[in-house]
């Protein structure tokens, strides 16, 4: 696995050049566009063996967005798959679950004045050391034909 950091940053980044000419062994890839996004499939997030977290760093790499259907995942196990990409973001002003300062909460639904997430943004950008990205594990959601976003926790990398 290929290292690729900025000399001056020591945070979260991703651990695989792109190279798509090896196979993936260990999980599926069902790409979403020719130029960006993929499913992945054959893992169980609370329970990722090494060589299946080589591969989604990988994944990552060469595809930039990547998803994952059907994860049961406690709190817990949320963290945990976060910090194998590094160390988790604490943000300095959005809410938090109680007793992981790491999982921000976010909640929508239709008495709500808003939705995080209605146009894109990056938080924290201005840090030294931005996040490299955030991992968001939808807990509710809501029927597609509803347009605003249901969801509780993102994990900040």
């Amino acid at each position: 696995m290929n290292t690729i950091p900025h000399p001056r940053w020591t945070g979260p980044r991703y651990k695989h050049a792109a190279d798509e000419a090896a196979p993936y062994e260990t999980i599926t890839i069902d790409k979403l566009t020719p130029i960006i996004g993929a499913e992945i499939g054959g893992v169980d997030l609370a329970r990722p063996s090494n060589q299946q977290m080589d591969e989604i760093h990988r994944a990552l790499a060469e595809n930039l967005v990547i998803f994952f259907r059907d994860q049961h995942l406690t709190q817990e196990q949320h963290l945990d798959f976060g910090r194998h990409f590094g160390e988790l973001h604490i943000h300095p002003a959005a809410p938090s679950e109680p007793g992981h300062p790491a999982l921000m909460i976010i909640k929508a639904d239709k008495d709500s004045p808003r939705a995080n997430g209605e146009g894109w943004h990056s938080d924290v950008s201005c840090d030294e050391e931005p996040p490299m990205g955030s991992i968001l594990y939808i807990r509710q959601c809501p029927p597609a034909r509803r347009r605003h976003a249901v969801c509780q926790h993102v994990c900040r990398l």
